[in-house]
């Protein structure tokens, strides 16, 4: 480089844009990152209505490990001590009378593995009381060999969770 200066890498360089303009990776690395390699580091999902989001999702990811990081005044963040995140966002542009459909192109659903089939069982009972409605079940063809459930929360999300069969 002409002046003498090293370019910053990419993770220095994030403007703060999301995460509610204050990143928490700007200047720094994220401290929760795994050792997996390659895989996904965060989903974050745009919503109509956090406080609502609060009630469901808060719920679903506390029964599944993950810890709500309150570092960010505006974003619901959940991290995962093996370093994946959720982020929920209360949604900026929102137009009245359109909801989210996740039939739409985008994201679809978003799947999680549980440790054991009776952890499914105990999700799936206590869920109605959380903000979430059991979807039946047509089959499926990525999580073969693996008990499979899906929820959907108040405002259209949909999860699946995935347990492996008893042996």
């Amino acid at each position: 480089m002409a002046s003498g200066h090293m370019q910053a890498p990419p993770w220095r360089q994030m403007t703060g844009r999301g995460f509610g303009n204050r990143s928490p990776a700007v200047g720094r690395r994220a401290s929760a990152v795994g050792t997996l390699g390659p895989v996904i580091h965060h989903v974050t999902l745009w919503v109509p209505h956090l406080g609502r989001t609060e009630r469901s999702w808060g719920w679903l990811l506390g029964q599944m490990g993950y810890t709500r990081d309150r570092s960010l005044d505006t974003v619901l963040l959940f991290r995962h001590s093996r370093g994946f995140a959720v982020a929920l966002e209360q949604s900026p542009d929102m137009v009245p009378g359109m909801l989210y459909s996740r039939m739409r192109p985008g994201l679809n659903h978003i799947a999680f593995t549980l440790d054991s089939a009776d952890r499914l069982t105990r999700m799936l009972a206590a869920a109605p009381d959380h903000g979430w409605v059991t979807l039946p079940i047509d089959g499926h063809r990525i999580a073969g060999g693996a008990h499979v459930a899906y929820l959907e929360d108040g405002d259209g999300f949909e999860v699946e969770l995935v347990a492996p069969m008893e042996t």
